[in-house]
């Protein structure tokens, strides 16, 4: 019998990206911290205006993490945090190949539908939890509607003065921004690693990274997703949680309390500014699982990038010789009818030449 010593197993990419936050903390927080400068920037184009803060997310918030993230792989690999490289990702991030590489747009429209469904049901869920706890909720509701659907203006006095109606506004409107929110981040935070797989696999473009990893799953049982989800779930936990906690706190701050709008608005604002203090935390991390898992997967993505393009070049390849062919199709009915249409000629004057001939030896004889 052969004996075989235990062999040491691969670092997972969770114990690897934490120990290199270790290793080079003070880089990894001064590239954090350029992103939380940029950042609060937005946050306060949020609480100045909401349209500001809204406009400030793909045009700031999430550029500037790209370019943070960037920065952190860089340091992971030995280079050094500047400023230069830090706006020079900022410059990136709206540039070939990386240029949509979180599918801002499209994660934003799938947060919007999941999250308008989900808000709907925890609405009545609230609803039924209000009516249990509050004796006139549902008469002061029945109320507010009939105010509502007659256009009095004095509902607004009326919900601010019942305590119910009030809290229950707030609450609502709270978990329908909140909830598209959340999700909204965790699509971003799905699409992390995309610059990183972009990079390995050169001149493939968004769909191409997608069928790139959809091909990779299929072949591997699906361990590219796997090794993500293993990593980061933690982070997806994280998110709903800084949101909450910080909309839960600004309710409490004595401010706005007359104007259920403004309160609605002043506990989203400082929920949203919560949710952005957890990717403060979390970039670091997950930028490095995000590059430290397209490292691993490497020599997957190159293969499979020369599997797809050998798909594309014989279907290439394919196409011309079905074209060459029609071609040659379309020639032989060329000449075909060409054929047929001599001998059809043939056919309706079959003595034109012969008659030519004897006239003209008449007219000679003449």
């Amino acid at each position: 019998m052969i004996s075989t010593k235990n062999q040491a197993r691969p670092e997972s990419i969770t114990r690897l990206s934490l120990r290199q936050l270790r290793e080079n903390a003070g880089k990894y927080a001064a590239a954090d911290l350029s992103y939380l400068a940029m950042g609060l920037l937005g946050i306060a184009l949020m609480f100045l205006s909401g349209s500001l803060g809204f406009l400030s997310i793909p045009f700031i918030t999430i550029p500037f993490a790209f370019a943070a993230s960037g920065c952190m792989a860089a340091i992971s690999k030995g280079g050094d945090l500047s400023n230069a490289a830090f706006f020079s990702g900022y410059r990136a991030y709206f540039l070939p190949p990386y240029q949509g590489s979180y599918r801002v747009i499209w994660s934003y429209v799938k947060a919007f539908f999941i999250g308008t469904v989900l808000s709907s049901f925890l609405s009545m869920l609230v609803a039924e939890i209000f009516a249990g706890v509050y004796p006139t909720f549902e008469a002061d509701l029945a109320s507010a509607a009939e105010m509502l659907m007659g256009l009095d203006a004095s509902i607004v006095d009326f919900i601010g003065d019942s305590e119910s109606l009030r809290l229950f506004v707030l609450t609502i409107g709270v978990i329908e921004t909140g909830i598209v929110s959340v999700i909204y981040v965790m699509f971003l935070v799905a699409e992390a690693p995309n610059p990183f797989f972009r990079n390995t696999a050169k001149g493939f473009n968004g769909n191409g990274i997608k069928a790139l990893k959809r091909l990779i799953n299929e072949k591997s049982g699906g361990s590219l997703r796997k090794d993500y989800l293993k990593a980061v779930w933690p982070v997806y936990l994280l998110l709903p949680l800084f949101f909450a906690a910080a909309a839960a706190a600004a309710y409490f701050v004595p401010v706005y309390n007359a104007d259920v709008v403004l309160k609605t608005d002043f506990c989203l604002s400082c929920g949203s500014a919560g949710l952005f203090l957890c990717t403060v935390i979390v970039l670091p991390y997950v930028s490095l699982v995000s590059s430290n898992l397209a490292d691993k997967y490497q020599r997957d993505f190159m293969s499979a990038a020369y599997d797809l393009s050998k798909r594309a070049i014989d279907m290439a390849e394919m196409q011309r010789r079905a074209q060459e062919d029609a071609l040659r199709q379309m020639q032989r009915e060329l000449d075909e009818a060409r054929r047929e249409n001599e001998e059809a000629k043939e056919k309706l004057n079959p003595d034109g030449g012969r008659h030519g001939g004897t006239d003209g030896g008449d007219n000679q004889g003449a």
